[in-house]
């Protein structure tokens, strides 16, 4: 197996036009064709760049800080309008869920763990708005303290089957058939 992952860095400068941003490094990865872009936090400028990487068909992972799946959105459109802030919130809005129909939400639970706390789909309706599905959340079972420890105990729950847009995206970038009902479920 070959190791193709290429790892880029930002870098100030004692002079700001030779800065390497991670915006900069994200629009000149869009031109190497990379089979995947991920960027380490978005946290400024660099978020409209993995937006656009995300709607010309580059397969981008992000991470964030925010406060459930559904303000995620919110909050990329938020860190988009850092590099144009005269962008139209409705037209910017759906550019994000666009780029990133998928949100995995983590928290931090009573064992000071990270864990995926719900998986939420941004799903296009017929009249052009918005509805936010739930595919997966964590269930908090319980919390049981064993002296100074935590132990968290829960599970996941399905509670909504992907959109067939979501389908029809995972087929066209590769993922099969068995993939998809060992994933999602036969219903899928």
């Amino acid at each position: 197996m070959l190791n193709n992952v290429v790892h880029l860095s930002a870098k100030r400068s004692d002079d700001p036009q030779q800065d390497i941003t991670q915006a900069r490094l994200v629009e000149t990865l869009m031109t190497m064709n990379p089979d995947y872009i991920v960027v380490g936090e978005s946290k400024g400028e660099e978020t409209m760049q993995a937006v656009n990487a995300a709607n010309t068909g580059h397969a981008v992972a992000t991470t964030l800080h925010t406060q459930s799946a559904e303000l995620t959105y919110l909050r990329l459109m938020s860190l988009c309008k850092m590099r144009y802030p005269n962008m139209d919130d409705g037209f910017l809005l759906r550019q994000v869920q666009q780029a990133f129909p998928i949100v995995a939400y983590l928290d931090c639970t009573e064992d000071h763990k990270r864990r995926v706390m719900e998986i939420t789909e941004a799903v296009r309706q017929p009249d052009g708005s918005v509805k936010y599905m739930t595919l997966y959340e964590y269930v908090l079972q319980k919390n049981i303290r064993h002296g100074s420890e935590i132990e968290v105990q829960g599970y996941f729950r399905k509670v909504y089957a992907p959109s067939e847009a979501l389908r029809k995206l995972v087929l066209r970038k590769g993922m099969t058939e068995a993939w998809i009902e060992k994933i999602f479920g036969k219903e899928f």
